[in-house]
């Protein structure tokens, strides 16, 4: 193999590589990444998820009930660089389903904390137990 045909075969598996790299981020940046669950007690709770750098920089978060419906009255996140934001949300969650996705007032910011208050009617159905998801 001459010289030119070793460097036109190495680009072309070299532009392969790049584009399969860029596809795998574009796939990842779509799945989002399990932050955390919490039991819900049932009447009304509050919670504090810590999250912490380690995990990435987010866009959104949601949240879904698992056992039982849940309700999601007040969200608040704290980012690592400082700063704050609160959410009003008033969600009635379906058991196995999610919520909307709240977008993150500071676009792609290391998520510190999230501190919810959330609740469940005791209507005998069992626990209830609430995920948090986040979104890059």
């Amino acid at each position: 193999m001459d010289r030119r045909n070793f460097l036109r075969t190495a680009l072309a598996g070299a532009a392969g590589l790049s584009a399969t790299a860029i596809l795998g981020t574009e796939a990842e940046a779509a799945a989002p990444v399990y932050l955390g669950r919490r039991k819900v007690d049932p009447f009304l709770d509050r919670d504090v998820l810590h999250v912490g750098a380690g995990l990435g920089l987010f866009r959104k978060i949601s949240f879904r009930a698992k056992g039982n419906d849940v309700y999601v009255y007040d969200v608040k996140v704290d980012y690592s660089l400082g700063g704050d934001q609160h959410f009003n949300t008033r969600l009635k969650i379906a058991q196995g389903t999610s919520s909307r996705k709240l977008n993150l007032r500071y676009n792609k910011r290391f998520v510190q904390d999230v501190t919810f208050r959330y609740g469940k009617l005791p209507n005998g159905n069992g626990a209830a137990f609430v995920e948090i998801w986040g979104w890059r």
